[in-house]
C-alpha cells in the first residue's frame, strides 16, 4: 500500500528537533539504523536551544510559481529545505518492510526521486548526480527516521498503560502499537527484525558508543556546509575555517562573547569547545596556521587551510573530523571539489540556469 503517511499524520520533520548537542561529527546519524537513539536519552552538553542563530529558509524563491532551481554541494544540497522535502517523500511513500535503507528497491528510490522532481528543478545533464544526492539525504536519515517510529510507538504504548523504562525497546508490547498509518502487519515484521539479540547488541552498543563519543558539534540540523553558505553570506565575503569550526563546535556563551568582542580567535585560552577533542583541534589548527603563515594569516589569501586540516585530521572512510560526511573543500574553503556540482555563486552565473530563473539557496 503505497503512501501509508498522509500530511496530517506525518512524523515530525526529524532535522528540526534533534537535541543540538546529540549530532555525531560524521553528520548523518549512524549506518544500518543502529545508531537510532531508541531510549530517547539525551548523551550530555548543554542544550543551547539550537544554534542557527534563526537562521531558517523559509523563503522559496519560486520565481511566479516555477520550481526553485537547485544545485548539488558536496554529497548532499546544503539546504535544510530541500533535505525536508526528500525526507517528506520518503515518509509519504514508506510502502516495505524496510528496517534499513538497503532494503528499499531502487525502483522504489526512483519513484521518490520522481515526486522530488515536481519540487524542484536541475540542470538534467546533472539528474544521475542530482540523484545520487536525493539518495545520499535520505541515506543519512533513514536511521532517524526509524529511531522516531520507535519512539512513537513506545509512545503509544505509554499511554495504553504499558511501563517501558527509557533506554529499554520491549518490542513485544511496542510490536501491537504501529505508528499512525504503518498497518499492523508490517509494523510487527518491522519489530520481530528488530528483536533480534544481533540487532539489540549492536543497538545497545551504538548507544554506549555515542555517551562515550568526542565528535560532538552544535551545528544543530545544519550540515557543515550550510553553515558555511550562512557565514559567507553573513560576513559578505569567503570567511576561513576557523571561524566555522567555531560557528559549529564552539559552547555559546564563547560565541556569544566573540560577537559582542570581548575576545577573539587568538584567545586561544578563552575559548570554550563541546568537547576536549574540538578545544584541542582548534588550538592545534590555529598554532599551524600561526606557524605556516605568520599571526595575521587571515590576511593571506594564500594560505591552503585545507592542506593544514588534512595534516592534522585523516579522512576515516569518507568521514572527517569536523566535516563530517560533506565535501572538505567546500567546507574549508568554500570552493567546490573538480567533481562537485557547481558551486551556488558559480550557478547563479552560469548559462545552464534558465534565463529568468532563480537558484535556490537557503536564506538568512
Amino acid at each position: 500500500m503505497a503512501g501509508v503517511f498522509r500530511n496530517t499524520t506525518r512524523l515530525r520533520d526529524i532535522s528540526d528537533d534533534m537535541n543540538e548537542y546529540d549530532y555525531d561529527e560524521d553528520g548523518e546519524s549512524h549506518q544500518d539504523d543502529v545508531g537510532g537513539n531508541d531510549g530517547g536519552e539525551n548523551d550530555g552538553g548543554e542544550n543551547d536551544g539550537g544554534e542557527n542563530d534563526g537562521f531558517e529558509d523559509n523563503s522559496i524563491e519560486d520565481d511566479g510559481g516555477k520550481r526553485p532551481w537547485i544545485t548539488r554541494v558536496g554529497k548532499k544540497f546544503a539546504c535544510g529545505r530541500v533535505h525536508r522535502s526528500a525526507i517528506n517523500i520518503l515518509q509519504q511513500k514508506f510502502d516495505g518492510d524496510w528496517d534499513t535503507f538497503s532494503k528499499i528497491p531502487h525502483s522504489n528510490l526512483r519513484e521518490m526521486f520522481n515526486s522530488f522532481r515536481t519540487q524542484w528543478r536541475w540542470d538534467l545533464r546533472d539528474d544521475e548526480h542530482i540523484f545520487h544526492g536525493f539518495v545520499n539525504v535520505l541515506k543519512g536519515r533513514y536511521p532517524d527516521i526509524m529511531s522516531e517510529f520507535r519512539e512513537l510507538s513506545k509512545g503509544k504504548a505509554r499511554e495504553d498503560g504499558h511501563v517501558i523504562p527509557q533506554g529499554e525497546t520491549r518490542f513485544d508490547i511496542t510490536c501491537n502499537y504501529p505508528p499512525d498509518n504503518v498497518p499492523l502487519d508490517r509494523w510487527q515484521r518491522l519489530c520481530k527484525i528488530w528483536n533480534t539479540e544481533k540487532w539489540l547488541k549492536r543497538s545497545k552498543a551504538g548507544r554506549n558508543n555515542r555517551k562515550n563519543d568526542l565528535s560532538r558539534h552544535t551545528g544543530g540540523s545544519m550540515g557543515f556546509d550550510e553553515h558555511r553558505i550562512r557565514l559567507d553570506k553573513q560576513k559578505g565575503k569567503m570567511v576561513g575555517y576557523e571561524l566555522v569550526f567555531i560557528d559549529t563546535h564552539a559552547t555559546k556563551e564563547t560565541k556569544k562573547r566573540l560577537r559582542d568582542g570581548e575576545i577573539n580567535v587568538n584567545d586561544l585560552d578563552e575559548l570554550e569547545f563541546v568537547t576536549s577533542r574540538s578545544k584541542e583541534s582548534f588550538k592545534e589548527f590555529h598554532n599551524e596556521l600561526v606557524k605556516e603563515y605568520g599571526p595575521n594569516n587571515d590576511q593571506n589569501s594564500d594560505r591552503d587551510e585545507l592542506a593544514v586540516w588534512e595534516r592534522l585530521h585523516s579522512n576515516n572512510r569518507g568521514q572527517m573530523f569536523g566535516i563530517g560526511s560533506s565535501d572538505p573543500r567546500f567546507v574549508v574553503t568554500g570552493s567546490q571539489s573538480s567533481c562537485g556540482s557547481i558551486s551556488y555563486g558559480d550557478a547563479r552565473q552560469s548559462q545552464e540556469v534558465p534565463h529568468g530563473s532563480k537558484i535556490y539557496s537557503c536564506k538568512n
